[in-house]
């Protein structure tokens, strides 16, 4: 969840088998902004991985319609043989229209 009083929400759950480097859960809180153009920047506030809290990230986005992706830089993983290869990780959200509700009041 992403709000526009500039807080967001994540949970991440692995497409696959979960392993050291994927967990079968992380979740995290953080404030967000936007510097510039092109950059997505998060202060962690609360995590379930606790290195992660009081750290920031930088990650690239695109908007395209409804849809925002965001993308890591390349980092060196551990593949699913152990070997090593880079990765870029991407999260993509799309918008959801909500109803506005009613009060129930008529004119």
């Amino acid at each position: 969840m992403i709000a526009a009083d500039g807080r967001m929400s994540v949970l991440i759950t692995p497409g696959t088998v979960a392993t050291a480097a994927a967990p079968l859960l992380t979740a995290y809180s953080r404030h967000w902004r936007v510097p510039n153009p092109g950059r997505f920047v998060t202060t962690v506030d609360v995590a379930s991985i606790p290195s992660w809290v009081g750290t920031e990230q930088n990650r690239g986005y695109v908007v395209v319609g409804d849809r925002l992706e965001l993308s890591t830089a390349p980092a060196r993983m551990l593949d699913t043989a152990g070997g090593p290869e880079t990765c870029i990780g991407t999260m993509v959200w799309n918008r959801e229209m909500t109803p506005v509700a009613s009060s129930g009041a008529s004119d």
